[in-house]
């Protein structure tokens, strides 16, 4: 039997096919289930949930561990995914109550066959703010919403300050005080 490899374009989507056998080519096909493109989803949880189409980045995680920098930069164009790399960072990173359901989302992908898997899913505290969604009409209402994302973290992530809160020096504390009561000042964002 001679098996195949190669690249179909079928309705406009392009599909890749490895060692699948000329004679069970057509059947292949057509048991295969199509996926709906996820147009406009930037959450890789849902993504993934909702089985929708999804173009593995995951190996950008080994990449990141790998990396010598204390910052990285991401650049990427418009409209090419960059919200959704981030939040397939924070779902690996975060350490959350959910492990076992957010582990079974890599499944399957690029990372989960890593020796780093184990040592670094759900290990961390992430801070995630997006600002894809900041639309305000002017500066004030924008800062606004900034400490508003802020606020929200800050809240997400309550138990574990108030943990070490007595470890900070007071101007912190007070500071962090603001901020969760809602009554922060624009220097403390």
């Amino acid at each position: 039997m001679e098996s195949f490899f190669g690249y179909f374009e079928i309705e406009h989507q392009l599909i890749f096919i490895r060692n699948v056998f000329l004679e069970n080519l057509p059947t292949y096909l057509l048991s295969m289930k199509r996926q709906k493109l996820p147009i406009g989803a930037s959450d890789f949880k849902a993504i993934r949930e909702d089985q929708k189409y999804y173009v593995d980045k995951t190996a950008l995680v080994e990449e990141l561990l790998d990396a010598s920098a204390d910052v990285l930069l991401l650049p990427r164009p418009r409209r090419f995914g960059k919200t959704l790399i981030l939040s397939m960072l924070r779902y690996f990173f975060e350490d959350r109550q959910d492990k076992e359901e957010i582990k079974a989302l890599f499944d399957g992908l690029s990372i989960s066959k890593s020796d780093k898997f184990a040592s670094h899913f759900g290990k961390y505290p992430v801070i995630y703010l997006t600002f894809k969604d900041l639309k305000e009409p002017n500066l004030e209402l924008t800062v606004e919403k900034i400490q508003m994302l802020i606020e929200e973290e800050f809240g997400r992530h309550e138990k574990k300050i108030e943990a070490v809160l007595d470890k900070l020096e007071r101007p912190t504390k007070e500071q962090y005080n603001r901020i969760i009561s809602h009554n922060a000042r624009r220097s403390d964002i």
